[in-house]
Formats: structure tokens, sequence, C-alpha cells
């Protein structure tokens, strides 16, 4: 393929678009190296991988002796602790419905404890120096959405102090990265494997006709409140442990402090349409052996995330008022967020595509696109 790449990944189309594949195995022996560089100890470490992800890799590092004495290194890489448990996408259907409230309940807290400390910057957190008088500081997103697929390509990534500022420096960024892969489509052979150039001005079509609706939408230029908002907060970023309960949160790389017409939302584990009717099992096909058809499973998750919602919203009614006056008002900005997210995405477009022309006709009560997605509507 055209173009700079990053050496050890290749870009590989997909239903939903390019996504980056691994083309090479990590060396453990340079992985138990750098550990030993970072620890500054020379003990045996034993290795093992724990998971893979699109962007990374995670191991599992042991040593006989644990003492931490952590220093700075060349790599992009972060220190965690392993936790106990399992996610809670492998163990939803293992918990009852009373260990999912009490979960709703923990993560609501942490909304709440998050809407207490607000800010007025848009962007990533750092810790500051020594002879800086905060511990901490906002700069640069470190959001996926800032990411482009040319290493050598720099988009602006704040601080923002408005949400115009941040909604235009996305769609930048979404404009950039659509233009760098159309050139690449272009230049591909009717035999190599890649995205179709016509999707890619769709895209373009799209990015646009955000772009002339922003003012629409974030037409404020002054500084605003901000909170630290976990943007991927489903299920399998959720740890819990054998009876439900909240052991931790992963994922935190992309994590950045966003206005609040955009952070106070659901948690995205708790994402769904809604379902008021509770399935009853013994209506469902069972197979010879007795089990339920998987449609029973999907019904009862829908109806459970419905009532869970309904508890989650309760909750920050009492904690946080004003976060659940604020997420009231503010379904036209998440809107625009999940457009800018989802422009790309070929089961979209059309939705899309129908929804800016709804609003670009000016008539009034346009559906939301959120709902669209959920009752799956142009």
């Amino acid at each position: 393929m055209g173009g700079s790449e990053i050496s050890g990944f290749e870009w590989v189309a997909t239903l939903w678009g390019l996504e980056p594949r691994w083309t090479i195995e990590l060396d453990e022996d340079a992985i138990q190296k750098t550990v030993q560089l970072a620890l500054q100890r020379q003990c045996p470490a034993s290795i093992m991988l724990l998971a893979k992800g699109t962007f990374n890799r995670v191991y599992s590092v042991g040593a006989k002796n644990p003492e931490a004495a952590v220093i700075r290194i060349r790599f992009e890489w972060i220190l965690m602790e392993k936790l106990k448990g399992k996610t809670l996408s492998d163990a939803w259907r293992e918990i009852d419905f009373t260990a999912k409230q009490r979960l709703v309940r923990q993560i609501a807290q942490f909304y709440s404890d998050t809407f207490s400390h607000q800010m007025e910057t848009i962007g990533s957190l750092y810790e500051s120096s020594s002879s800086e008088s905060q511990a901490t500081h906002i700069g640069k997103s470190t959001s996926f959405g800032f990411y482009v697929r040319d290493p050598q390509i720099q988009v602006h990534r704040g601080p923002f102090t408005s949400s115009r500022d941040w909604i235009t420096a996305l769609i930048d960024a979404a404009e950039v990265d659509c233009k760098y892969r159309l050139e690449i489509a272009k230049e591909q052979s009717d035999d190599e494997e890649g995205e179709d150039s016509e999707d890619l001005e769709t895209s373009l079509i799209i990015l646009a006709k955000l772009r002339g609706q922003i003012v629409s939408f974030f037409p404020g230029t002054s500084p605003e409140p901000t909170i630290l908002m976990h943007d991927d907060l489903n299920k399998k970023n959720i740890i819990v442990d054998a009876a439900g309960s909240l052991s931790g949160v992963v994922d935190w790389e992309g994590v950045s402090a966003c206005p609040l017409s955009i952070a106070c939302q659901y948690p995205g584990f708790l994402d769904g349409k809604d379902s008021t009717t509770k399935p009853v099992k013994s209506s469902y096909m069972h197979d010879e052996d007795g089990k339920v058809n998987e449609l029973y499973w999907e019904h009862l998750e829908f109806w459970e995330l419905h009532q869970l919602r309904i508890l989650f919203m309760d909750i920050m009614q009492a904690l946080q008022p004003r976060w659940v006056e604020v997420f009231n008002k503010s379904q036209r900005q998440r809107d625009f967020y999940i457009a800018i997210w989802t422009y790309d995405n070929p089961l979209n477009r059309k939705r899309l595509l129908k929804w800016l022309s709804d609003l670009e006709s000016g008539i009034p009560s346009v559906t939301g696109l959120e709902e669209r997605i959920h009752n799956s509507i142009l």
C-alpha cells in the first residue's frame, strides 16, 4: 500500500472500513529487557501474553522481587495492576440482576464524583512538572479521534477552550485522514484489496455537511466547564469479581476532559434500545438439550439495560440534579458527536445522510441520530 506506514502494522479493508492489523509478533526478550530497565531490576521475569487489542498488546509480567522503582523509558507504555475477575461482557449472563444494579450504583457514584471536579479546558490530563503549582494540567487530547493513519501528518489536538473549537478540530482530523485514504484508494490496482474510493468520497461529503452544521449545534465560543469522560466504558472495559461487583475499569489512554454537553451521557455499557416488556423464557424455542434460543438472551439484555438506565438516571438525579439537567437538554450535541465517530461506518452512511438532509431542509422535530440508530430507522 502506498503512503506512510508504521512498521509492524498494515491496514485491512473490512465491512466497517479500514482496520489496523499487526504484521509482527513482539520479541519477548526485548519486553523482558524493557521491564528490567523500567524497574531497575535484573531479576528473571516471566512474560505471558494476556490480551490482544487493535492498537496494543497486554502482557502479564511476573518477577520474584515485586518492589517497584519505576523510571521513565523511551516507549509509550502503561504500567497497570492486573485486576482479578473477568470482563462484564463475559460475566453478564452469570451475574444476577441485583449485582447489575449494584454495579450501576458504583458507576453512577464515579460519574457524580467526576461531575464534582469540573475544569475549563478540553484535552487530556498530564502530570505537571515540579515547578508548577498544580499536580496535573490539561494538555493535548489523546482521544482516538485525533489519530490519523499517516503518522507524518500533524493535526491540532488542543487543548481547547470551547466545544466549537474542539468539534472543528475533530472534523479537521477526520477530513485529513479521509483524504489521505482516498489518495491511497485511487492509486491501488483493481487486484489490490482496499477501500472503495466512492465510499470515501461519500464520507468527505458527510464531513463537509457536518462542518456546515457546527455553528447550529455549538454556537458558543466562550470557555465552558469540562469533566473527565471515559468514552469507551463498554462491557469489555469493565472488570467484575465473581459476585459481579466492580473490580476496576481499563482502557484509560484515550480519556479526555470533555464539555458537559458530551460528557453527560449514559456509560457505554448501558447503551441500547428501550424495551419495557420482560421476556418470558418458556415462550422461546428450546433445542433438544433444553437450551433456550439466543433470541431470549438478546431480549432479556434489552429489558435489563432499559431498567438499569432508569436506575442510573434516578441515582444521578439524587446525587447530581444538574448532571441530569445537562443530559436532558444536550441530545442534539450528543447526536453530532456520534455523527463524527460514525461518519465512516458503512452501516451508518445512509442514515447519516438522511439525518443531515432533514437538518438542512429545516423541517421541524427532526428525529435524532441516536434514536435512529437504536431503532434501526433512516
